[in-house]
């Protein structure tokens, strides 16, 4: 079974700003949702914890392992896209605002990543974490979540809520 948790909410989240690949720390309610968490999969059995290196994650990673201690593998492919000089910018911004434009080889004008780029990095750990044949829990971001979702042609409602579990398949 492979199980899937977004990290707990930052003050850009309740700022409503961009964070792609900047490493925001957890905010005091989201240490507080990654508790909850750990004490709502108290009796979760999993064989180790995949996750993004990035500090939120990692966090909340380490809080819901609290009383399992299984194995941490971080792994930069499960960390959030990198959306260049769109970081740290409002997520109300419109695309024009930040020139947002592809030149033709796919990559931003803002030093971001592709979309495709992160699609397929997405989908790789995916297929590797699938393919161990063990009970996962991967901890990483909404966008992460929203490929594999994609990937795996899933519709799951509210899917990038905070510290949410999301069993993606056996």
């Amino acid at each position: 079974m492979i199980y899937f948790v977004r990290h707990g909410e930052t003050d850009y989240n309740k700022q409503g700003l961009v964070q792609g690949q900047l490493d925001i720390p957890l905010n005091e309610n989201g240490i507080l949702q990654a508790q909850t968490l750990r004490d709502n999969l108290k009796d979760l059995n999993y064989d180790l914890i995949y996750c993004s290196p990035l500090n939120r994650a990692l966090t909340t990673a380490k809080i819901i392992n609290e009383g399992h201690n299984k194995e941490i593998i971080i792994d930069s492919r499960l960390a959030e896209i990198d959306l260049g000089e769109w970081q740290g910018k409002s997520v109300n911004l419109r695309l024009e605002e930040v020139k947002y434009e592809y030149d033709s080889t796919c990559k931003t004008k803002l030093n971001a990543e592709s979309f495709e780029e992160f699609h397929d990095r997405c989908v790789e750990i995916y297929e590797v974490i699938k393919n161990l044949n063990k009970d996962v829990l991967i901890v990483s971001h909404g966008g992460v979540g929203n490929e594999i979702k994609k990937h795996l042609k899933m519709n799951l409602e509210n899917w990038i809520r905070h510290c949410q579990l999301y069993i993606l398949g056996e």
